[in-house]
């Protein structure tokens, strides 16, 4: 399956189908269409610095970017990482993309949802972002243990 060509001009003709993915605190829905974010800071953001458009008549554009909107059946292994206090990212956001990935994919998607973390909790050396890593080492390693199988 060859990847979005809209995503990859130049190569619009080769592979790059995603095998696992493991966002940390991400924004997956630029529409905020189930209104996670209490505040207009956001989309004035994503429009003044992002997009450099007004979201109002170019909806389609904030879609087409947005993650939430590209999930189907064979979306690959997902491993989501949020904090329950994340500033910029409401937690209400990450549990509504984890709960659209497992509806629709037949894949695995793990949710991991850190009580107390804040947006970038892992950027600084702690023992919970020396345990997230571990985690995610693990879930990759098993990823690429299923892609191997499938080889």
């Amino acid at each position: 399956m060859l990847g979005h060509e809209a995503f990859q001009p130049g190569f619009e003709d080769k592979d790059t189908t995603v095998q696992g993915a493991v966002p940390f605190y991400g924004l997956y829905d630029f529409t905020d269409a189930e209104n996670h974010f209490p505040q207009d800071s956001s989309r004035e953001m994503l429009e003044n610095s992002i997009f450099k458009l007004e979201m109002s008549g170019n909806e389609h554009v904030f879609k087409e970017a947005s993650p939430l909107f590209h999930i189907s059946d064979q979306a690959p292994p997902f491993l989501v990482i949020q904090g329950t206090h994340d500033t910029l990212v409401p937690v209400a956001s990450s549990r509504a993309f984890s709960k659209t990935l497992r509806e629709k994919s037949t894949n695995k998607v793990a949710y991991v949802e850190l009580a107390g973390a804040q947006h970038a909790f892992d950027v600084f050396p702690s023992l919970r972002s020396e345990y997230v890593k571990f985690g995610v080492e693990k879930f990759l390693a098993w990823t690429y243990s299923q892609y191997l199988k499938s080889v």
